[in-house]
């Protein structure tokens, strides 16, 4: 199961980790002990996340962008930034995938 939005996890309280993860936890509780996934829960974590006001000025000003640059330099991948691994070649130089 993959929920978008949660690579930042490990950055976010505690306690806004656990409200995160506890659905996703529960449907997989759930798929375990019945074999059936509830309908209503999936909807639940299908819906979209909502920015508020510091969320978009964050998203704006390109602030939100600093901790993943961050990343990528710790990782040294941040000369990778714009590469478009899946994008067909066209002329520009693109990454092999195997």
């Amino acid at each position: 199961m993959i929920k978008g939005g949660v690579e930042g996890l490990k950055a976010r309280p505690l306690q806004s980790r656990q409200k995160m993860i506890e659905p996703m936890v529960n449907m997989i509780e759930y798929l375990l002990s019945s074999g059936e996934v509830m309908k209503d829960q999936c909807l639940h974590l299908g819906e979209l996340v909502r920015l508020g006001l510091v969320g978009k000025v964050f998203l704006k000003t390109g602030i939100i962008n600093f901790y993943w640059d961050q990343q990528l330099k710790a990782n040294n991948a941040f000369e990778l930034i714009n590469l478009q691994p899946y994008q067909k070649a066209s002329g520009k130089e693109s990454v092999k995938m195997k």
